[in-house]
């Protein structure tokens, strides 16, 4: 079920940092990752990724797609990201979290929503989509007809695939 982030303005842990460390992530590269990037993703563009059906809220998908991009600019794992975000007060920072407990997501959330941002794709304007799906444990069911599809589409094969190790038995 999608809901929209409705989290307060970013204040919290800052106010018990001292001046100098308040000074200084102020002018941090994660201090303008949050005010350029994190609140200026339009979170209704990503609705439809999301089930109709009553269930459990959503992780802010601003947060979580903020994060993806960190990941890749940052060029770290996963796991890196994870620890990051719950060690590291710049990264706190770049995604809005207000308290030094704030831990919004796991690694496999960031990794299913990955999946089905992937999962949707623009080709000479058009917008494409492979599969959605809600079912638990369903993201490598179809990937070899996907495969196919892109080779179909594009005349090669993908250069390379991303997968859970625990998908590649399929």
């Amino acid at each position: 079920m999608f809901k929209k982030n409705d989290r307060p303005e970013l204040f919290g842990f800052e106010t018990e940092l001292n001046k100098k460390q308040r000074d200084l992530l102020d002018v941090s590269k994660e201090k303008w990752f949050y005010k350029l990037i994190l609140r200026n993703i339009n979170e209704n563009n990503f609705k439809p990724l999301y089930s109709e059906k009553a269930s459990r809220p959503n992780v802010a998908i601003n947060i979580l797609v903020s994060a993806l991009i960190l990941e890749k600019l940052k060029g770290i794992s996963y796991d890196e990201l994870i620890e990051s975000v719950m060690f590291d007060l710049r990264f706190k920072t770049a995604l809005g979290l207000v308290s030094i407990d704030d831990m919004p997501f796991s690694r496999g959330t960031l990794f299913n929503i990955q999946n089905r941002i992937l999962a949707i794709s623009e080709v000479e304007g058009f917008v494409r989509c492979y599969h959605i799906g809600w079912d638990n444990y369903d993201e490598g069911g179809d990937m070899k007809e996907q495969v196919e599809d892109f080779k179909e589409l594009y005349g090669c094969y993908p250069k390379s695939l991303l997968a859970e190790s625990k998908y590649l038995t399929r």
